[in-house]
């Protein structure tokens, strides 16, 4: 069925290609189909990639969705890689059919408008004023289509749409013009309305292009994979572009490299596969064995059997999943602004309507009732402020930080606390065993112990301790019963019908290290001593965060062994022996909370935080966990992501303010009178251009 072989999430989750969207307003409309049909969650539109995400109840239809979405005149396709890029193609090229069209009928309606506004009378001028209005047919027609839908579909919806006064005001201007061309008298805004649609559509497309070019799957793919791979031939091997592979080709991937495809391993391998699940140590792999994308070849160079690439991988996959989340604040607090704005704007005309025709000169009062509506029309308002966002989480992208949605830009610049998780996070995480101490004589069985303990733990001293045990030759596992893993406790097994557990040792340490006991039936058989040490980068990082943040590290190991750390970034609250349940309590206190750890074993933590990150951890988990996640694991990002954040909302308000006051100033101008349609069907697009490639300039890399 479709949903099996399509949906997420259990099949509450369907992903479609989209036809129609031409703006921001599409987006909010689009956005606004689930307060019209019960048992849909929420529709949320990608603008960049062409797609949009319906999330649904139990109970819920797909099919009554995409019937509203094809009703409005978006039409919906099932998600398909190829056929997205193909229609997305196909809609810029009628962009710019539309374009083309608007440019010509606008040049020579201002051509016989020129010879008119030099003193043209008579006959002659009869006939130019026709042909004007014959050329505006094209432009009505069919360039400003998209308008008049989109203005439809929010009536529909019983709603407002920034495109509804563009429609509003192409529609009154032709009347008017035609009834004054019909009746020989007064004044004609063919040549406004013609300039007026193409420097829109202009605009709308320079916005839909950004957005498109603005990809940020690819740029996360690029961020993690190469985008080349080593080909092989009968007797050679040659570079090609990953995107030329086929499912059954052969690649080479060398010693160190990045696996860019899933596939079968066809000769053995030692495979870093900390990416996908978050195990530090390398995984053996024979010939067939899966190997996914993403992984690191650690071993000799081995071939490998491509059988997905592109997005049909499993990492691309989860790339897919990022950034469908719902709008930011600010966002929401422009379209509502805006809507306002719509309603002031609307309200103001048919006033100066009423006004003007109480007072006998309807032909004023209309002329500056539709120079108030093309003149306070919010777009620039609507359309700068989601670009900005988009801009800036490309832009972390191509950086190897993934930000899952919008919102946690806006969330960062609210933090006031930051709690750090220690091992992993502020340590290298690398940790080693550094001793043993046991009266037991049968050292390989300890050791076996040991491994099969932490066998199946992911947790950053598990890895250790199977790396020390491996290295002192022993790899058996001895098959416990019972198994348990309490994550910031400890783990368990039975065997041979005793309990053993590997937890914190209860002994004081001093400095960087962890002492972990092994437990028979509750007595403590072993003696486990694990050292670490401190990121370099940490302590750069914290030391520049003091001064704007309260600092506090939250952590399951020793209150020994994380007051040593603490003292040496110089932070004052460390909170050592804790469980998961004692951050959340420790994080629910704060607001304005800030976690960062490790998105597989501070998993409550990094959700009970307004805002987190992870630094380590499988991609998958730190995605269901965490707002952000450094794919670099580079602890310098932090700094990174909340400078991106500030500087972000710097951006986004000065666009927000510059609007609000273009459009305040142009309605004071045409309410005294200063302002001819003509005029405002050229400032209007140019103010959305300003504020567009202000937040392009300021924001790219």
């Amino acid at each position: 069925t479709v949903l099996a072989e399509y949906g997420k999430d259990n099949g509450l989750r369907l992903d479609f290609c989209i036809e129609g969207i031409h703006c921001h307003a599409c987006v909010w409309l689009i956005e606004k189909v689930p307060e019209l049909i019960s048992g849909i969650e929420s529709l949320r539109v990608n603008v960049g990639a062409g797609t949009v995400s319906i999330l649904r109840n139990e109970g819920g239809s797909f099919a009554k969705a995409a019937t509203l979405l094809d009703e409005l005149g978006y039409r919906v396709h099932l998600y398909q890689e190829d056929h997205q890029h193909a229609l997305q193609a196909v809609q810029l090229r009628s962009s710019l059919m539309r374009i083309g069209v608007s440019a010509a009928a606008a040049a020579n309606i201002m051509i016989f408008s020129i010879s008119i506004y030099a003193g043209l009378d008579g006959g002659l001028k009869q006939v130019f004023d026709w042909i004007s209005a014959a050329l505006m047919v094209p432009v009505i027609g069919y360039s400003a289509a998209p308008f008049f839908r989109s203005a439809f579909a929010s009536l529909r919806m019983r709603t407002l749409s920034i495109d509804l006064p563009i429609a509003l005001a192409l529609v009154l201007g032709v009347s008017m013009s035609l009834f004054n061309l019909i009746h020989r008298a007064g004044d004609l805004y063919f040549d406004s309305l013609a300039m007026f649609v193409f420097l829109i559509l202009s605009v709308r497309h320079l916005f839909m292009s950004a957005y498109q070019k603005l990809d940020i799957q690819k740029s996360l793919s690029a961020a993690i994979l190469p985008m080349e791979a080593r080909r092989v031939m009968t007797g050679s091997t040659e570079q090609v572009p990953v995107s030329d592979l086929v499912a059954e080709d052969t690649i080479r991937v060398e010693t160190g490299a990045i696996i860019p495809v899933d596939g079968a391993i066809l000769s053995l391998g030692y495979i870093d596969v900390q990416l996908l699940t978050g195990e530090s140590v390398p995984v053996k792999k024979g010939p067939g064995d899966e190997v996914l994308a993403g992984m690191r070849n650690m071993g000799e160079p081995i071939e490998i059997r491509v059988q997905k690439i592109a997005a049909d991988t499993r990492l691309g996959q989860l790339i897919h999943t990022v950034n469908n989340n719902e709008a930011p604040h600010l966002v929401n607090v422009a379209d509502r602004v805006a809507h306002y704005l719509l309603w002031i704007s609307l309200s103001l005309a048919l006033g100066l309507l009423g006004y003007y025709g109480y007072i006998g000169q309807i032909h004023y009062g209309f002329q500056s009732a539709l120079a108030l509506i093309v003149l306070a029309c919010p777009c620039a308002l609507s359309l700068a402020t989601p670009l900005a966002y988009s801009i800036s989480i490309n832009r972390a992208a191509k950086q190897g930080i993934c930000i899952q949605s919008p919102t946690a830009l806006d969330l960062l610049c609210r933090v006031e606390q930051i709690f750090f998780d220690k091992t992993g996070t502020l340590t290298k995480g690398e940790m080693s065993v550094t001793e043993i101490r046991s009266e037991l004589d049968d050292r390989d069985w300890l050791y076996n112990l040991l491994y099969s303990l932490e066998l199946k733990s992911a947790h950053p001293l598990a890895s250790a301790i199977r790396r020390y045990a491996l290295e002192q030759g022993v790899r058996h596992d001895l098959g416990l019963d019972e198994y348990s893993e309490e994550i910031g406790v400890g783990v368990s097994g039975v065997l041979n019908s005793k309990r053993y557990e590997l937890k914190a040792s209860g002994q004081a340490q001093d400095g960087i290290l962890s002492s972990l006991g092994l437990f028979e039936d509750g007595v403590m058989i072993a003696e486990v001593l694990i050292a670490d040490t401190v990121l370099p980068e940490a302590i750069q990082v914290t030391q520049q965060l003091k001064s704007d943040y309260r600092l506090g590290i939250l952590s399951g190991d020793q209150g020994s062994c994380v007051a040593a750390v603490a003292s040496e970034l110089g932070i004052d609250d460390a909170r050592g022996g804790l469980s998961p349940e004692d951050k959340v309590v420790a994080i629910a206190a704060e607001t304005g909370v800030l976690m960062i750890g490790d998105g597989a074993n501070d998993t409550q933590a990094l959700m009970a935080a307004d805002v987190s990150i992870a630094v380590q951890g499988s991609f998958e988990s730190s995605l269901k966990a965490a707002d952000v996640y450094l794919l670099s694991k580079q602890f310098l990002n932090v700094k990174t992501v909340l400078d991106l954040a500030a500087h972000t909302q710097r951006v986004v308000q000065l666009n927000f303010v510059a609007a609000l006051g273009y459009n305040s100033l142009g309605i004071v101008l045409v309410l005294l009178g200063y302002i001819h349609p003509l005029i405002a069907a050229l400032v209007m697009p140019l103010s959305s251009l300003t504020v567009i490639l202000h937040s392009y300039l300021r924001l790219r890399d």
